[in-house]
């Protein structure tokens, strides 16, 4: 499946940039370009030369610190049940299944951990139009809670012993909860004790790369629009100012969707460890964006942007979201014994299966679903109740261009 998917990501790139080279023969430079195209070229591989440094010096990160992973194809591991699994904290699980820090998502998870382990009590009715889901206290448990299941325990029962699980989800999922946010901060404060969070140890060098591309950058765009603005003939100071702010909402909206896709990239990378898969992405992205470019008026311009905006994009990745979680042997066991429920719950017969029932409970099957992504069948409310959780946190997903949608491949 891997080789696949790589094949046909180099096809597409091989195409799109003969495409793209194409398009820059039938569109050539103006010939007031040409003339500065020497100091344009110099300038711009000066820019490449030192963005290339930081992309070796990212892949070699990942391939030091994640070099235990491997690339993980989930279908060589066999369905499996493994009773060790339940001693498990559930955000050690997430955290190592997905190498990404628990968010909201992992709230929910903590909520059915407490539920499986009987600390809430979980109860369903008909009230005529549909079901609802009451959690409360427990009034019989001999679980000791840990310092995180005890905030969350707070959390839930702050103003009631009684709480309809649908509606606390909805508000968990609510960007303008705070106590959501401080509760993730918890969770991440919580993985560091847990285990060590390695910190890109090469940020000073990405640092001074991103200090010379700079300079780089801020000279060669100076020179571009000035012999620009001096080559074309404006009517009056409006028109001027109205193509400069055109261009300025444009390089925003660049910079968002660079940001949303390049972040989702990353994540990726974090999780498969795939350096080649990550390289075709992002050649696949810019190669589109700059055939684009040739829909707007001055392409040349338009493409300078999009690849400073890129590459400054990539290197605030770099700088502010790397960090690597770096698996124990022990981590990569515990993983793979989770994929193998995962490939248990989406294979397996439930009507045949009789020993099923003795060994998970609803509460626990809903929790593994959550986690996994795949709806686990068991009865028809507990059904509904995951219809309804995933329902929330797609409505969410959906509102950001599905891009922040979490994804266990």
């Amino acid at each position: 499946m891997s080789s696949i998917k790589k094949s046909i990501f180099t096809t597409a790139i091989i195409i799109e940039i003969i495409f793209f080279i194409m398009l820059c023969i039938k569109n050539p430079f103006p010939n007031y370009i040409i003339y500065y195209i020497g100091l344009f070229k110099n300038l711009a591989f000066a820019i490449l030369i030192f963005f290339i440094i930081s992309v070796i010096c990212y892949v070699f990160e990942h391939k030091k610190y994640n070099k235990n992973e491997g690339i993980l194809d989930e279908n060589l591991i066999n369905p499996e049940f493994d009773f060790s699994l339940k001693d498990n904290d559930i955000l050690y699980l997430s955290t190592i299944l997905k190498q990404q820090y628990p968010e909201r998502k992992e709230i929910i998870l903590l909520i059915m951990q407490l539920i499986n382990k009987k600390v809430i009590n979980l109860s369903s009715h008909w009230d005529g139009k549909s079901y609802q889901y009451i959690i409360e206290k427990s009034a019989n448990t001999t679980y000791k809670l840990n310092n995180i299941e005890d905030k969350i325990f707070d959390y839930l029962f702050k103003y009631s012993d009684k709480v309809n699980l649908i509606s606390k989800v909805k508000e968990i999922y609510s960007y303008h909860n705070k106590n959501t946010l401080s509760l993730i901060k918890q969770f991440h404060t919580y993985i560091d004790d847990m285990k060590p969070i390695k910190a890109s140890p090469l940020k000073l060098i990405y640092k001074i790369l991103t200090v010379i591309i700079s300079i780089l950058c801020l000279f060669l765009g100076m020179c571009i629009l000035l012999i620009t603005t001096a080559i074309i003939d404006f009517d009056n100071s409006v028109k001027i100012i109205t193509v400069f702010t055109l261009l300025a909402l444009l390089c925003i909206l660049v910079a968002f969707i660079c940001t949303l896709i390049l972040k989702k990239f990353n994540t990726t990378y974090q999780y498969n460890n795939d350096s080649y898969l990550w390289i075709c992405k992002n050649l696949l992205f810019i190669v589109t964006c700059l055939i684009v470019s040739f829909l707007f008026p001055l392409p040349y311009i338009i493409q300078f942007f999009i690849i400073i905006i890129y590459v400054f994009t990539t290197l605030t990745i770099m700088l502010k979201y790397n960090n690597h979680i770096s698996l124990s042997q022990a981590d990569i066991i515990a993983r793979n014994k989770l994929i193998a429920l995962k490939n248990y719950f989406k294979y397996m017969d439930y009507l045949k299966d009789k020993e099923f029932g003795n060994i998970i409970t609803y509460e626990e099957c809903i929790m593994y679903g959550f986690l996994f992504n795949i709806t686990i069948k068991i009865n028809k409310e507990f059904d509904l109740l995951q219809k309804e959780l995933y329902n929330i946190v797609k409505r969410e997903s959906h509102l950001y261009l599905n891009l922040f949608k979490e994804d266990v491949l």
